[in-house]
């Protein structure tokens, strides 16, 4: 995260398919609230159109590999697949070292987040911290509480916010 002093925090979505994808960015509309997302881009490119219809330039898209790998080469493929269509967050998502490393090599920075699993209304209310990343962890569980979440963060003040608005220096 960034400055813990400010209440802000952001949250983003790592998906493995596009089954909620509705479902979350009506609740993201409905809260006023800019997210990232991170598809494998073999998904963005085999879903293009219907994603870059849905995201509008509204939410971004980080980079998460091409087939599960990340490699210089595809992260470029990437950004030039996305760059045409989509809003690009300049971050990866971490994974492993070798994510890291070759997200490096291309000048884009790795994040890190706090993964929730489940019970993502308890998680936060236990354990928020002021300029953490949390990663939702995409499930009919997580999602079912993503309203809730959010009405419990402003109440307390948050402001939730994009990564790139978070990191933003």
């Amino acid at each position: 995260g960034k400055n813990t002093k400010k209440k802000e925090i952001s949250f983003v979505f790592k998906l493995d398919n596009l089954e909620m994808i509705d479902e979350i960015l009506y609740i993201l509309e409905q809260n006023n609230i800019k997210a990232t997302f991170f598809i494998d881009a073999k998904m963005v490119e085999d879903n293009l159109e219907v994603l870059s219809e849905k995201f509008l330039k509204k939410h971004n898209l980080g980079y998460y590999g091409y087939y599960g790998n990340y490699s210089e080469i595809s992260i470029r493929y990437t950004k030039f697949l996305l760059n045409r269509r989509i809003n690009i967050s300049p971050y990866c998502l971490y994974k492993d070292e070798e994510f890291l490393k070759s997200c490096e090599r291309v000048g884009i920075n790795t994040i890190s987040p706090v993964v929730i699993e489940k019970d993502l209304y308890n998680y936060i209310k236990q354990n928020k911290r002021n300029g953490y990343i949390y990663e939702i962890r995409v499930n009919n569980f997580n999602i079912k509480e993503l309203n809730t979440t959010f009405l419990y963060l402003k109440q307390k003040g948050y402001n939730i916010m994009s990564i790139d608005e978070l990191l933003k220096e």
